[in-house]
């Protein structure tokens, strides 16, 4: 997927994870175990309609 394409970081105390949006689905991980990454989904899955309209005002594009 491209790097410009809508995605979030996650950062917690030394860990990260990168999320795209379209469609939700993990691009790097960096220290989360498998049940936290779980938790992150279903959570960026929820509030994916958010994310996305706060990305598109922030870097343009469809919205």
């Amino acid at each position: 997927m491209a790097e410009n394409a809508p995605h979030i970081h996650v950062e917690h105390t030394g860990r990260s994870a990168e999320f795209w949006l379209l469609p939700v689905a993990l691009a790097k991980n960096g220290g989360y175990r498998n049940h936290e990454l779980n938790k992150i989904k279903n959570m960026v899955e929820d509030n994916r309609d958010l994310l996305l309209q706060k990305w598109y005002e922030q870097f343009g594009g469809e919205n």
